[in-house]
């Protein structure tokens, strides 16, 4: 059973990589897919993560933060999802939640690389003149 929860979890990875780096697809599909890989296994905080940027860039912001709270109280150190979190106050046009968010994650040693370019975030673009926005989310 692991292992077929595992196939359609590894492409909705790769999905919603491929979205976050900025490529093709539809957010909205990948929500339906990780909805269903969830009904199957609700207990799953990887798909759970994965929904919520994917739910993020649908515009299902409720989702979203549902999603991210629900993660971030299995495991408040998790990465990814403050990283996230910073993506939905983009979204919510809040820009003291992007630079706490990001601060969280930062402080947790989530990092992005050195190529990571906050334009691939659209969430983030209208922040970037933010004092202190470009030491946050990489590598020290």
């Amino acid at each position: 059973e692991a292992g077929e929860i595992r196939a359609p979890l590894s492409k909705a990875f790769v999905a919603a990589m491929g979205l976050e780096a900025g490529g093709e697809g539809s957010p909205s599909q990948l929500v339906a897919s990780l909805d269903r890989l969830l009904d199957e296994d609700p207990a799953n905080q990887t798909a759970r993560t994965l929904r919520a940027f994917a739910a993020i860039r649908s515009g299902r912001l409720g989702l979203a933060e549902s999603d991210l709270i629900c993660v971030l109280e299995d495991d408040p150190r998790a990465g990814q999802a403050l990283f996230y979190r910073a993506l939905l106050a983009g979204a919510r046009h809040a820009p003291e939640g992007i630079l706490e968010s990001m601060r969280s994650a930062k402080a947790v040693g989530f990092y992005r690389s050195r190529e990571w370019r906050a334009a691939t975030y659209p969430e983030l673009q209208p922040y970037l003149h933010l004092p202190g926005f470009e030491t946050l989310g990489r590598r020290r």
